[in-house]
């Protein structure tokens, strides 16, 4: 068998890469958050996305879609990018199911917005984590679906420069329901903002326990 050369493993990797990208906008399609969320979706790098809940367990979300749990997603997670972004970014968490997958008139719940992350190598292969410089926009609400399996979808985009999200007249930041994102990203005049990555989680309700 012949070791593989630089070149082709860059190529491997780089094909490897290609895939999940496309696996990535397709699982967009087939689970509707294309045009639930967003109109179009091509993600330019993966995104690595861990939990590590109360006990210290690490639980990752290897390919969108993973079904995960209340207790596993109860804290913030940590977000890595497949690529250097040296400019700033920011992700956002979105469940675009509430109150019930049936009935969606309060989506999307806003579950986190934090502008200002910046990327740093944490020494694993190709990730690059993102680390936040100022505080976040929205606090993060870890997910708590009252009836059925709730969609959970982050993005990222990258922005331009480091910039104060700001808060347009008509929106209430004390409100996290039916939350239009895509009208606050663009009333973001200042900063321009680039949809670079994307994944998702599904959450439901824990089981009743018999008394």
């Amino acid at each position: 068998m012949r070791p593989l050369t630089l070149v082709s493993v860059v190529a491997l990797v780089g094909t490897t890469l290609a895939q999940y990208l496309c696996e990535t906008e397709l699982a967009f399609y087939k689970s509707k958050l294309i045009p639930d969320v967003l109109a179009d979706f091509q993600p330019q790098k993966k995104l690595f996305l861990t939990f590590t809940d109360d006990q210290g367990a690490e639980v990752a979300v290897e390919r969108p879609g993973e079904q995960l749990t209340m207790k596993e997603t109860a804290n913030i997670p940590k977000v890595e990018l497949s690529a250097d972004v040296f400019d700033g970014s920011i992700p956002h968490l979105l469940d675009p199911d509430a109150p019930t997958p049936e009935d969606r008139h309060w989506s999307p719940v806003r579950h986190w917005i934090a502008p200002n992350y910046a990327s740093q190598w944490g020494g694993v292969d190709d990730r690059y984590e993102l680390k936040n410089s100022t505080p976040a926009y929205s606090e993060y609400i870890s997910p708590a679906p009252p009836y059925g399996a709730h969609r959970y979808v982050v993005l990222v985009y990258r922005q331009n420069k480091i910039a104060e999200l700001q808060t347009p007249w008509e929106y209430n930041r004390d409100s996290v329901l039916s939350f239009d994102f895509k009208g606050f990203m663009n009333a973001q005049n200042e900063t321009e903002f680039t949809l670079i990555a994307g994944t998702y989680f599904s959450v439901s309700p824990d089981p009743v326990k018999p008394s």
